[in-house]
């Protein structure tokens, strides 16, 4: 379990594929070079899978601050059709996701999971009614906190295990979260809160590494043990440049903790303005997924298996 480099997908998105540093967020969301960028550079062939680019209406079905420039460093977009039933999006991303890796090079793969939203009923099949969560607002009823515990054993447990049996593990690292955590407090927004509003619930997401080499396991397993419950998006992007060859020391110049070293940093995320428009500083706030989950509400499978969508 870790946290959430935000607590909206569109930042969180923004935030890892702009390869952000914590302590200078704002700079670098607008200055750093993206993950494509550091992918080609290290030769990599890029693919992006977006399962929720159905939901956007404009934009060329661009989102969360992703822009055509951006695209240019995409050697593969896949953006998942509306036709597509919900609760088949996450299976067709998952057959992308093997297609890519059987063809057997160096690829870099994002893959933006639909995952587990509101309405939670329309995430995975069987449910037929719609439970109350209207616009956000989380209701004080048994029946939403059960959809959402089996949109994630649908969307995401079963998908992943898939992943886990199927895919060419030789010489590959999966780094699995999600964009923001879920807020089931009655009455108010699950993510996307703001200003002085922000529930820590939202910035608490798993965060979950596999690989087959056995010399990245011991040193993910080491850090995991000595930090726990530090994990954070912030940590990713100096994960990520390591796994694409770059040097860890040129690395631990730019970014605080990785991984693979160390995560000794107070866990944080930010909400509303990353971007500088109104404030040189982001809002902060603290989280502590082992002791601020309690109380939230989630059944038990839901607590265990995700925490996020």
């Amino acid at each position: 379990m870790g946290g959430r480099g935000a607590n909206c997908s569109h930042i969180s998105n923004a935030i890892l594929r702009f390869m952000a540093q914590r302590r200078h967020l704002v700079r670098s969301v607008i200055t750093s070079p993206t993950v494509w960028q550091y992918a080609k550079a290290a030769g990599f062939r890029t693919v992006f899978i977006d399962a929720q680019a159905g939901f956007i209406k404009v934009y060329g079905r661009l989102q969360n601050y992703m822009t055509p420039a951006e695209t240019a460093w995409i050697d593969k977009l896949y953006k998942l059709e509306p036709s597509i039933p919900t609760y088949q999006l996450d299976d067709e991303l998952m057959r992308i996701t093997l297609d890519e890796l059987a063809r057997g090079d160096r690829v870099f793969i994002y893959a933006n999971k639909n995952g587990s939203h509101f309405p939670y009923v329309n995430d995975a099949p069987g449910n037929k009614e719609q439970t109350p969560v209207n616009d956000g607002i989380v209701a004080n009823d048994e029946a939403t906190l059960q959809s959402y515990a089996e949109a994630v054993q649908w969307s995401t447990d079963r998908t992943m295990a898939q992943l886990t049996r199927e895919a060419p593990w030789d010489g590959m690292t999966v780094i699995y979260t999600s964009d923001h955590g879920q807020n089931f407090s009655p009455g108010h927004l699950t993510h996307c809160s703001s200003l002085t509003n922000v529930d820590a619930q939202e910035g608490i997401v798993p965060l979950m590494v596999a690989t087959d080499d056995d010399g990245l396991k011991r040193r993910f397993t080491d850090v995991s043990r000595r930090f726990p419950g530090h994990g954070s998006h912030f940590a990713i992007a100096p994960t990520l440049l390591e796994l694409m060859g770059y040097a860890a020391p040129d690395i631990a110049q730019i970014y605080d903790g990785s991984l693979l070293s160390n995560l000794s940093i107070k866990p944080q995320f930010a909400s509303d303005d990353i971007f500088g428009l109104f404030s040189t500083q982001p809002a902060w706030h603290d989280t502590d997924p082992f002791t601020q989950r309690r109380g939230s509400g989630l059944p038990a499978s839901a607590a265990v298996t995700k925490a996020g969508d």
